[in-house]
């Protein structure tokens, strides 16, 4: 898998943790599409999708692999630049910018409470959850949490994935282990959910921002 690396930049972090544009990357990575083909997979009109893909190339992560006349107008075919794209955002840019990071997750996580809201309420929708309390010291908790976090992408398709773990640097964690463990058992918390995004759009759950 290629890794482009920490992501200092704001503005490239929001336009990767738009769900729409992370959709144009994915389909765009196996093969060179139109924006009219991008709209079909999409389930979107290609008049609402010009300005995600402008963005995207403007970025560098799109680029044109190829052109075609047709009658007076130039058809451009996009590919996402790097296959397996492992992004992860800079811890300090995540700090400099705490309250947009809060709501962007904010913003991801509410449309899964909705979604599960439903589900229990017995309609059928794509949601998962699962939650545990461990009873750890803090260099068991890290260790887990690592060997969590290392397990997404659960996939190997080509895919761009944007790995948003707003975790703490090396000696910040040898410093919290070294203050805080001393081998004591704490209680931790271990939350994971997932559900599908177009299913909560659909549903009015997931804001629709082109912005």
């Amino acid at each position: 898998m290629a890794e482009l690396g920490k992501i200092s930049d704001l503005e490239l972090m929001k336009l990767l943790l738009d769900p729409k544009r992370s959709q144009i990357l994915e389909y765009a990575a196996g093969q060179a599409l139109t924006v009219a083909e991008l709209a079909e997979r999409i389930g979107e009109k290609p008049s609402r999708l010009y300005y995600h893909v402008h963005k995207l190339e403007e970025a560098g992560l799109l680029e044109v692999v190829e052109t075609r006349q047709i009658g007076n107008l130039v058809e451009r075919f996009y590919q996402s630049k790097g296959h397996n794209m492992w992004l992860t955002p800079d811890l300090d840019m995540l700090n400099k910018n705490a309250a947009w990071f809060l709501q962007r997750v904010q913003t991801i996580w509410n449309p899964g409470l909705g979604m599960l809201s439903r589900k229990l309420a017995g309609e059928s929708t794509h949601v998962k959850l699962s939650m545990s309390l461990e009873q750890q010291t803090v260099e068991e908790w890290r260790r887990q949490w690592q060997a969590l976090d290392a397990s997404f992408p659960a996939s190997d398709q080509q895919q761009t994935h944007t790995h948003t773990a707003a975790s703490e640097t090396d000696s910040q964690a040898q410093q919290e282990t070294a203050v805080n463990d001393g081998g004591q058992k704490r209680t931790f918390a271990f939350v994971v959910m997932s559900y599908e995004i177009d299913e909560a759009r659909a549903l009015g759950l997931f804001p629709d921002d082109d912005e």
